[in-house]
C-alpha cells in the first residue's frame, strides 16, 4: 500500500510540471527577414479546464486586435505566433504570445 502511494504521489507531481509550445515559422524551416517598422508584442493566456475549455478564438482575436492598436490602427506584417501551454494537475494555463512589426 505504501509503494501505491508513493507511486500516487510521484505521477502527480510529474504532471504538474510540463510545458509544450509550438513556433509556426518553424513549421516551413524558413527565417523570415524583419521589417523595417516599429516591433509590436502582446499576450493573451487563459485557463484550461480538464482540456475541455480551450483559448477561445475571441480572445486569440484579441491578440490581433491589440498589436493593430500599437500601430495606431495600421497593417501588422511577419507575425510570429508562440502557443505555451503549462499543465499543473486539472488545469492547464494556456498563453500565446504573438509579435509583428508595423508597416
Amino acid at each position: 500500500m505504501k509503494a501505491l502511494v508513493s507511486m500516487l504521489l510521484i505521477s502527480v507531481l510529474a504532471s504538474m510540471v510540463g510545458c509544450s509550445s509550438t513556433s509556426p515559422d518553424n513549421i516551413w524551416g524558413s527565417t523570415i527577414e524583419k521589417s523595417g517598422g516599429k516591433r509590436v508584442t502582446t499576450t493573451v493566456s487563459s485557463t484550461n479546464i480538464l482540456a475541455m475549455t480551450p483559448m477561445s478564438l475571441e480572445t486569440a482575436e484579441s491578440a490581433t486586435a491589440d498589436l493593430q492598436h500599437q500601430c495606431n490602427g495600421g497593417r501588422v506584417v511577419n507575425l510570429t505566433a508562440l502557443r505555451r501551454t503549462t499543465f499543473l494537475l486539472v488545469v492547464n494555463i494556456e498563453r500565446l504570445d504573438v509579435s509583428g512589426y508595423c508597416e
